[in-house]
């Protein structure tokens, strides 16, 4: 059997290079068995020391490296406290900063107070004042607008009875005849000229119920009969002309008939149109 003879494996006769180290296997020149196998086993126990000692820088690097890391770590920790110190410092010198602020701003406002206090008192003052004198005339004002509603509603009173006169003066501007029998017949029994005015005299009576008629808007005029050379008056009574007849009218008794015959006149003598 043939060995290498730098790494001491095993070789083929035929192989030209050693398969594990690469070594020229020289022709003609194989090792004996018994040399090696002693180059074989020194080789492998330089191989061994040698796997050691990569083992043993491979682990000084590690560790190495594990320090470097730990003492980064470290001096990122170290930093933080000193970023952390530095910033409650500047903390500690804002607040002391501000505090200063306040008590100059309390000493200032104090000042001011003090100052204000008298010219306050003095605005409440006139401001109590004249809240009087606003709540006196807003009892001006309630009585004014009481007198002013008042007024209005006597306004409104007064409205209704100059509608009303109106109505009755247009009326009594333009008063008409009755229009048929009835329509007198009905309005005397309506009317108590007879009974209000029965102490009146006949002349007075008639004329009364005369005017009476004109306020209701009728043409209810005053006749006298039997006027002769004595110069009394025998007959006074009212006449009412409907169509072509005229009735007379008794003020006293307000009996109603047939006096005489005319031509037919207008219902209104003089209208206002």
């Amino acid at each position: 059997m043939s060995y290498c003879r730098k790494c001491g494996k095993k070789v083929v006769t035929d192989d030209k290079f050693c398969s594990s180290c690469g070594e020229p296997i020289e022709e003609g020149k194989e090792p004996t068995s018994q040399e090696s196998d002693t180059e074989a086993k020194r080789k492998e126990k330089e191989a061994a020391k040698e796997k050691a000692e990569e083992e043993k820088r491979a682990e000084e690097e590690k560790r190495k490296v594990r320090e470097k890391e730990e003492a980064r770590k470290k001096a990122d920790q170290e930093a933080k406290v000193e970023d952390r110190g530095s910033t409650n410092k500047t903390a500690v010198m804002l607040l002391s900063i501000c505090l200063a602020l306040a008590v100059i701003g309390a000493g200032v406002l104090g000042f001011f107070y003090t100052q204000e206090s008298g010219n306050l008192k003095d605005a409440e003052s006139e401001i109590s004042s004249l809240e009087g004198s606003v709540s006196s005339l807003g009892s001006s004002l309630s009585a004014r607008e009481a007198d002013l509603e008042d007024a209005n509603d006597a306004i409104v009173v007064q409205q209704e009875i100059n509608t009303a006169l109106s109505e009755e003066l247009k009326i009594v501007k333009d008063p008409r005849h009755f229009a048929n029998l009835q329509e007198l017949v009905d309005w005397l029994e309506q009317d108590d000229t007879d009974i209000v005015y029965s102490y009146k005299s006949l002349t007075e009576l008639a004329f009364i119920l005369q005017v009476t008629a004109l306020r209701d808007g009728f043409i209810l005029p005053v006749y006298f009969l039997g006027l002769d050379t004595d110069m009394y008056v025998d007959d006074v009574g009212n006449m009412a002309y409907i169509g072509d007849e005229i009735y007379i009218v008794f003020p006293e008794s307000d009996t109603v008939f047939v006096w005489a015959y005319v031509s037919p006149i207008p219902s209104h003598p003089l209208p206002l149109d």
